[in-house]
């Protein structure tokens, strides 16, 4: 029987999620984030997806299975990775870029399709993704995008509503943590276009707004 003792407590870096935590531990990323001792983190960033450099992440050893088997035979063993869902939306200019092609380039797997109707598109992933190329294809135009999976940090702080105000086609600055004139002028922006309360500043009408948006 494990003890806490067992534990092991990983220190979150820049560009890990719970997906490639648990990748690296040999475990289902659903192992790690619903563990008990991982409570308070649910509680503080509620998306596995989005987590803060210096976070604290519970992680337990894996259970090790016996299995008995001749000598002399070949034996097959099935891992079982859970794989991650990636959602985008495209958009230009505000208007969807619906039913266009697009590759998508991830760890040597490439991944080809279109949007639909409302620029969506889904893909699965394995759990250890890290990064990637989009390519996105209309009748005159190519336009290439490098994508940093799990680089985004949570939708409360200022580095994360940079980054979602980065990706959701605002020039918001260097994604730097810090709510300067620019990434302040930039809420404002925001705010008009959403009709809020123009305050630059990231209170939760904004925040929620940029949820809404873009996502956890």
């Amino acid at each position: 029987m494990q003890s806490q003792s067992d534990n092991h407590v990983h220190r979150v870096q820049a560009g890990e999620c719970i997906s490639s935590i648990a990748a690296e531990a040999g475990l289902p990323w659903k192992t790690i984030w619903y563990d008990d001792n991982n409570a308070d983190l649910r509680q503080r960033r509620q998306n596995p997806n989005a987590l803060l450099p210096g976070d604290s992440v519970v992680v337990r050893p894996v259970d090790l299975k016996s299995e008995t088997g001749g000598t002399e035979q070949r034996h097959r063993f099935r891992k079982h990775d859970i794989p991650v869902r990636l959602r985008l939306r495209l958009l230009d200019l505000g208007e969807p870029c619906a039913n266009t092609a697009y590759t998508l380039t991830i760890e040597g797997q490439t991944i080809n399709g279109q949007t639909d109707s409302d620029g969506r598109l889904e893909v699965t992933l394995p759990p250890s993704a890290r990064s990637g190329e989009f390519v996105l294809r209309t009748d005159d135009l190519e336009r290439k995008v490098s994508l940093a999976i799990g680089d985004l940090d949570p939708a409360d702080t200022i580095s994360g509503a940079q980054g979602r105000l980065w990706n959701l086609g605002y020039n918001v600055g260097p994604i730097d943590g810090n709510l300067g004139p620019r990434t302040c002028n930039t809420l404002k922006m925001f705010q008009k276009n959403n009709n809020l309360e123009i305050t630059g500043e990231l209170d939760d009408a904004t925040h929620d707004a940029l949820i809404s948006q873009f996502g956890g």
